[in-house]
C-alpha cells in the first residue's frame, strides 16, 4: 500500500527494516519459549507459540516480498 505514495527504494528499505525487527522479535520469543517453566500450565507456552507462529509468518512474508521486489525491479 506504500507504493503509490513512496519511491520504490523507500518501500524496499521499509521491508528490510521490518525484516530485521521481526527477526529480532522472533529470536527473543524463541528465547522466552525455551526458558519458560510450564509445569502444570500449558497456556502461557501456547500463547508464546502462537506469537511465534504469527511473527514467523510475517518474517517469511517480508523475506518473500523483498525477494520479489528485487526480481521485479528494473536493472539500472
Amino acid at each position: 500500500m506504500m507504493a503509490p505514495v513512496l519511491p520504490e527504494e523507500a518501500v524496499r528499505e521499509f521491508l528490510v527494516s521490518l525484516r530485521a525487527a521481526l527477526a529480532r522479535f522472533v529470536a527473543g520469543l524463541e528465547r522466552q519459549a525455551d526458558a519458560m517453566d510450564t509445569a502444570g500450565n500449558p497456556y502461557a507456552r501456547l500463547a508464546v507459540e502462537h506469537g511465534l507462529a504469527v511473527h514467523r509468518a510475517s518474517l517469511a512474508w517480508a523475506e518473500q516480498a523483498i525477494t520479489r521486489l528485487a526480481a521485479d525491479s528494473p536493472r539500472r
